[in-house]
Formats: structure tokens, sequence, C-alpha cells
């Protein structure tokens, strides 16, 4: 589902329709028939991105694109911290 996350995310995409395949792309491109990439695992999402999709069949209308953002916002390193602190020591420090 799209939405905010504190991990990277592994996205299925489905169609109702039985028998239709999937394009999709996450690169700032259009989803379209011809182009995107085909379907065939779920997508990992591991940055902030938008996923579009296209659904098609033989014999029918393509699907209109449906759109996903995933915000992926990581936990944060704690920054280091040096004991003793920095300074002018007038001995050897450890």
């Amino acid at each position: 589902m799209a939405g905010t996350y504190t991990s990277a995310q592994t996205v299925t995409i489905s169609s109702t329709t039985s028998g239709a395949s999937i394009r999709y792309t996450h690169r700032r491109q259009h989803a379209e028939r011809d182009g995107g990439t085909l379907y065939s695992a779920p997508v990992a999402v591991g940055v902030t991105e938008t996923l579009k999709a296209i659904a098609y069949k033989t014999g029918m209308t393509d699907s209109a694109v449906a759109s996903a953002a995933y915000t992926i916002n990581l936990p944060v390193v704690a920054t280091p911290t040096f004991s003793p602190v920095a300074g002018t020591y007038t001995s050897a420090q450890t």
C-alpha cells in the first residue's frame, strides 16, 4: 500500500482481470503497454519514489494508469562521538 515507511518495501502489483499482463515503471517514465518493465515478481522499493502501472489484455481496452507513491524514511545512524572530547591536553590521551 502506498504510504510512508521506515524500511524498504516489497510491492505486489495485480489486476483482477484474469490473464492480464502488467507493465510498471518507477523512473519518472510513463507506464504504457509498450514501455516500462513487464511485471513478473514483487518490486523492491528502497527509496522514495512513485510506481506507475498499467494492465492490458488482447481484445480488451487497456486499464487506466495506476499510481502509488512510497516515501521511505530510513532511520538515521547516530553521529559518532569522541571521548575524551577534542581539545588541548598536557599529556597523551587514549
